[in-house]
């Protein structure tokens, strides 16, 4: 599903041929694409809050798995595909519980990146990197609007800040997504880019 909304995506990657070879990709999907090359100038692109984000794990002045941790801070967290050709059993780990949604190994064909940057725009968003570290330190009925907060935000900045979007995603009603707006007090016209 290419995204038309021209969402802004950040690829943060340091081997300059490969971020133009992926920010091209990226824009024949829809994407509207920022770039950074290090984990300094990414921290700096991540106040964009970007809906995608495309990191390369191996950077020349960090590890892109603390860097994982800084965008896991996001709300909403945006889609998050790590590529690396040296990622090892434990960075993987790592990402993934950080909420990294995908992986893809190095060399990889820009076809084959594509479908997963297609498929991370279809997945079900997966909050268990967030619950987890809530759960014994909040209420289960705090827990539950938290979860249905952040599920309603991950749903509106997939969907451009389109309702109607925002509720196949979630698969509920319309309405019910504007009964959630009304009650944490969300105006979906900040998720519009």
């Amino acid at each position: 599903m290419a995204n038309t909304d021209q969402t802004q995506a950040l690829i943060i990657e340091d081997d300059a041929i490969l971020r133009r070879s992926l920010q091209r990709a990226l824009t024949k999907l829809g994407w509207q694409v920022g770039e950074a090359e290090d984990v300094g100038s990414a921290v700096q692109a991540l106040k964009a809050r970007p809906a995608l984000v495309v990191l390369d794990v191996n950077l020349p002045d960090g590890d892109g798995v603390d860097l994982a941790g800084h965008i896991a801070q996001l709300r909403p967290m945006p889609l998050t595909l790590a590529i690396s050709g040296q990622a090892s059993a434990e960075q993987a780990f790592r990402l993934k519980a950080l909420g990294v949604n995908q992986y893809l190994a190095k060399p990889f064909s820009l076809q084959e990146f594509e479908l997963a940057i297609e498929a991370l725009a279809d997945a079900t968003p997966d909050l268990t990197p967030h619950v987890l570290p809530l759960l014994g330190k909040q209420g289960l009925r705090e827990l539950n609007t938290q979860v249905r907060r952040d599920l309603l935000e991950q749903a509106l900045s997939r969907s451009a800040g389109n309702k109607t979007k925002a509720a196949e995603l979630l698969g509920v009603t319309r309405q019910a997504v504007q009964q959630m707006l009304r009650e944490f007090d969300i105006n979906s016209e900040q998720f519009k880019p």
